[in-house]
């Protein structure tokens, strides 16, 4: 039998994130997982497997409904990576509670950086037109700024050549009238 520290290491998730998943999915665990009030909630190895597959749905951002449906159908994770003796072991232990966390944050991390290049190379050949469109417009801003710039030089330079004095602007004093 499992206590609820046992899930929580073995899944990196709260205590209140236990309790709930317990209260949601109840139908689906043993009766010693939801015991009456006021006694200890003990989880067997099937009771693993359903929180597997509770966890590993919502990682993949599944709604509730749908996991009850997964789980009325009979599905359930499987927990490969270790023995029951061993997830003993790694839940009494103070490193193996902080190597589960670490094991099961990477496991999400792999996920969504999963999902997020699906959905990058899904934008992909949108991106390339819009780059594409971006670069072309670049272009043209680049050119009509020469124009812009030559022009400006040409104005400058009759100016200079007429005898003006850019130098004073606006803000000089014109002569006083005698």
């Amino acid at each position: 039998m499992y206590t609820t520290t046992h899930i929580q290491n073995l899944f990196g998730v709260s205590y209140e994130t236990v309790r709930t998943y317990t209260r949601e999915f109840k139908a689906y665990m043993s009766p010693t997982a939801t015991p009456p009030q006021g006694e200890h909630r003990k989880y067997t190895y099937d009771d693993l497997k359903v929180f597997a597959q509770i966890v590993s749905m919502k990682s993949e951002r599944k709604v509730y409904a749908d996991i009850h449906v997964a789980l009325a159908a009979g599905e359930r994770a499987e927990i490969p990576e270790f023995t029951e003796t061993e997830i003993e072991e790694l839940a009494l232990s103070r490193r193996g509670v902080i190597v589960a966390q670490e094991l099961y944050a990477a496991k999400e991390m792999i996920a969504e950086m999963g999902a997020k290049i699906i959905q990058l190379e899904q934008q992909a050949p949108a991106m390339r037109d819009e780059i594409a469109a971006m670069k072309g417009q670049l272009e043209l801003y680049r050119s009509q700024f020469v124009q812009m710039m030559a022009e400006l030089r040409k104005t400058y330079a009759e100016g200079f050549e007429a005898g003006m004095d850019f130098g004073r602007g606006i803000a000089a004093k014109p002569p006083k009238p005698d």
